[in-house]
């Protein structure tokens, strides 16, 4: 949880390098997941990312408006409604800034390292029947800043390709 003199800006203008223990998590922000309904960053997009599959995004603003949708679950989907993307929570490259319109406030994270990944919530993972092997080990932190993330496997094999 934040502190409670938490003012709504994360900066990571100080250079933190890789920690020697193998953890990957630099910074986690927990928060109630209802709190976040849109943000929008400066990064790479449109869509959120792997490991093994960060090509063909661009720089650019995205704006993003709160779901919670798993990318094909028809579950997700009531009577006449359509699938609204891209998603909202995952991992996200190239992001040198982010803003959250939350209901508690404002939360703006600066991101000034090149080599750094954020994870925006934990995406909602398709029932085990059909998650197979594409399935990914998300931080249980709303917000983290992360050195590495995980490759995602496809539904016949789990090493990433």
């Amino acid at each position: 949880m934040a502190p409670e003199n938490f003012d709504g800006w994360i900066d990571t203008e100080r250079k933190i390098s890789r920690p020697a223990s193998g953890s990957t998590r630099l910074i986690r922000h927990h928060s109630k997941k209802h709190a976040f309904p849109d943000g929008d960053y400066l990064g790479n997009g449109p869509a959120s990312v792997f490991q093994n599959r960060l090509a063909g995004g661009w720089l650019d603003v995205w704006d993003r408006k709160y779901n919670n949708i798993t990318v094909g679950d028809p579950d997700d989907l009531a009577p006449g409604q359509h699938f609204d993307y891209p998603v909202f929570k995952g991992y996200y490259a190239g992001v040198r800034w982010l803003q959250l319109d939350t209901s508690e406030g404002l939360i703006t994270a600066l991101i000034h390292q090149n080599d750094l990944y954020v994870q925006v919530f934990k995406p909602k993972m398709p029932p085990l029947d059909l998650q197979r092997k594409a399935v990914v080990a998300y931080s249980k932190a709303s917000i983290a800043f992360l050195h590495a993330i995980d490759a995602i496997g496809n539904k016949f094999s789990s090493d990433g390709v």
